[in-house]
């Protein structure tokens, strides 16, 4: 029987463990998150962009987005 790796131990060693990101004066940050579920093959969860949002509209994204004052990416 062959040992088939989880998707967190082939990712693991390609992740920073403590990412830090030092932004530049006028940088807009933003964030995504990128859900993998592993049930029964590997998947990825998108959304669809609002069609009444002034950018993207309709489109197939990540759910995430521009970091808003008091946010932190995380």
């Amino acid at each position: 029987m062959l040992h088939a790796p989880s998707l967190q131990e082939v990712l693991r060693p390609a992740l920073d463990p403590a990412p830090a990101h030092a932004p530049a004066p006028g940088d807009r940050l933003a964030a995504v998150l990128v859900p993998l579920v592993e049930t029964p093959e590997t998947s990825l969860i998108f959304t669809v962009r609002s069609d009444a949002l002034s950018r993207h509209p309709g489109e197939v994204s990540f759910p995430g987005g521009l970091v808003d004052e008091g946010e932190s990416p995380a």
